[in-house]
């Protein structure tokens, strides 16, 4: 497995001034020029010597110099994780176009109950065999083996809030009597998943603890996830007063432990209202879906938000969304479960092939009853959950998804290859200029995980060459040579990252290396740090939507926005969030379809 190298430090000062260099004035750039030549010859080697030998402490232990920081970093986020860094991602399964439940869940019979059966029976099979050591490893579209690190999640396990720094609670390592969790109306229900052998019940089984579990609920109190949707800064004390009691330690034992948890709703409420969750832009099917979406990615009361990962499914219209606490799971490691498990063969009533001819597997007894779990809580303590929860959801209020669908350029008749992630990086920044009239940061994903313990790298693709061929764009004088040569730039910057030897996680390690020196380069006081490091635009991709569909996570900077973009038949389609900061947002979603129409029309002509 590749180990995250250390760049040369004179490359990624030489990279930082290309990244900075559209975003600054020039006596703005002249004045980090002379910062940077002063970080070059005074900390800037006793910082990078000092990440070197914490890098080898680190890969020596299976992590990389990168690790501890990444943790840290999201441990410490205090704010709601759905308001904050988790993400929600509507993902496809059954493989292929969903089946659709033609009928409310109002018990029972509920016909959604048997494509819901489908979906978990697949989801556990996928996590169990994770824990049985029988997943096939997962390799890159270049063959490089992937580092599975980010797996230990298909165990389940939870973020727990604490004061100032949560940690990382893992879940069991055997796949012997498990359970599930399932929320139905914001009321939990641990439902068996796997027998005492490991092997995942049949499907038929899981109809009938599904069916048990919503009749069963209905008594309940609701308001089981709301603290988990109010951040570490509130929800740490609120948890510890709860976990005196011992048996909320009981029932936060066996969530702790939960493989996953499941939430049963519809896409289609009757209760819930739109509240300007969408702004049109798609179709009357997409927009349905992402006005759900919506509910789910901020609307609380649909996961317990510090578990890796609750499933959320849609049983009117046989629709599947996951949240993701992103702490230790990034986007790709859930796409790759997405693809395992539609690869499963339909064998839903039959016994698990991993375990069935174990001795004594055979005959599986009876599972044991679903059980509903309450929080005991003091009606002192109930109200003050209420109120937080109230704070959040006038938060969550403010954020807004859309979705907007472009043509993709033709572009079989060039004599060059074109990158679809740079054409549609170039539509992202000729918005930002016609919108707004001035370039900011933006920040594009790139998946690092084939290095060891690999999570992402920045590429920030508003280089010199794209910003020329945008800005000449914008006045109809744009050429090839300038396609050319923001193509070239940009295939750099990705073989940069995925080499890692991207700038932005370099020059965190430098920071923080400065620090453990106590050393203060103002190199990272500089306002050109900030400028790169405060990201108008967050973007991230992960190709096609076979596996996952969309994904809405809330915009990384104060009145910024997120895109998540994927490719569909002849086109582009771009997931937008947006706050109440956002300025001029219709604005710039008219500018998408503006810059696809004139990227794609230069194109064309060449």
């Amino acid at each position: 497995m590749q180990q995250l190298p250390v760049p040369e430090l004179a490359q990624t000062l030489d990279r930082y001034l290309q990244a900075v260099s559209p975003l600054l004035a020039a006596d703005e750039l002249d004045a980090t020029r002379e910062a940077v030549a002063r970080f070059a010859d005074g900390a800037g080697p006793a910082a990078q010597a000092e990440l070197r030998r914490f890098a080898e402490v680190e890969n020596a232990a299976g992590r990389s110099w990168l690790s501890a920081a990444w943790l840290d970093s999201y441990l410490r986020v205090r704010d709601p994780l759905p308001l904050s860094t988790s993400a929600t991602l509507q993902i496809r399964l059954p493989a292929g176009e969903p089946a659709r439940a033609q009928s409310e869940l109002d018990g029972p019979s509920e016909p959604g109950l048997e494509w819901a059966a489908e979906v978990v029976h697949r989801l556990a099979r996928v996590h169990l065999g994770y824990l049985r050591g029988q997943l096939p490893p997962e390799t890159t579209p270049r063959g490089e083996p992937v580092c599975e690190q980010q797996r230990a999640v298909l165990a389940g396990g939870l973020r727990h809030p604490l004061p100032g720094l949560d940690e990382i609670r893992p879940g069991r390592s055997g796949a012997d009597s498990r359970e599930i969790g399932v929320l139905i109306d914001d009321r939990y229900v641990a439902v068996p998943i796997s027998d005492a052998t490991g092997r995942v019940l049949p499907e038929a089984t899981l109809r009938q603890l599904l069916a048990q579990a919503v009749d069963q609920a209905q008594g309940a109190p609701a308001g089981f996830t709301t603290l988990s949707g109010l951040g570490s800064e509130v929800a740490a004390p609120l948890l510890a007063e709860l976990l005196d009691d011992a048996a909320n330690a009981a029932l936060y034992a066996r969530l702790t432990d939960a493989v996953f948890v499941v939430a049963l709703g519809r896409v289609t409420d009757p209760h819930a209202t739109d509240d300007g969750i969408t702004d049109g832009g798609g179709t009357d099917e997409a927009d349905a879906e992402v006005s759900w979406l919506q509910r789910l990615a901020f609307g609380g009361a649909n996961a317990w938000a510090y578990k890796p990962l609750t499933y959320q499914l849609g049983l009117d219209r046989g629709l599947v969304v996951a949240h993701m606490e992103h702490t230790s799971p990034d986007g790709g490691t859930l796409k790759n479960v997405v693809d395992l498990a539609q690869q499963l063969p339909d064998e839903p009533d039959q016994p698990d092939e991993a375990t069935a001819d174990r001795p004594g597997s055979g005959d599986a007894a009876d599972p044991p009853p679903v059980a509903v779990l309450s929080w005991r809580e003091s009606p002192q303590l109930r109200a003050r959950l209420d109120r937080e929860a109230q704070v959040v959801a006038a938060r969550a209020r403010g954020l807004r998804l859309q979705v907007v669908t472009v043509d993709a350029p033709e572009t079989g008749h060039l004599p060059y290859p074109v990158s679809d992630d740079a054409v549609q990086q170039w539509i992202f920044l000729y918005a930002q200029l016609a919108t707004y009239g001035r370039l900011r940061s933006t920040y594009e994903s790139v998946d690092m995980r084939h290095m060891q313990a690999g999570r992402t790298e920045c590429l920030r693709p508003n280089n010199a060459a794209a910003a020329a061929l945008v800005r000449a764009l914008l006045d109809g004088a744009a050429t090839g040579e300038q396609v050319q040569a923001a193509l070239v730039a940009h295939k750099d910057w990705v073989r940069a990252c995925k080499t890692g030897h991207g700038i932005d996680r370099h020059l965190l390690g430098l920071r923080l290396a400065a620090q453990r020196l106590e050393l203060t380069p103002e190199l990272f006081t500089d306002p050109a740090y900030t400028a790169l490091t405060t990201d108008f635009l967050s973007t991230t991709s992960l190709g096609g939507q076979r596996q996952v569909v969309r994904t809405a996570f809330a915009p990384t900077s104060r009145g910024g926005i997120g895109i998540y973009y994927s490719l569909v038949p002849g086109g582009y389609q771009f997931l937008l969030s947006r706050d109440e900061h956002t300025e001029h947002f219709a604005e710039f979603v008219a500018n998408l379809h503006a810059g696809a129409h004139a990227v794609r029309t230069l194109l064309t002509t060449l």
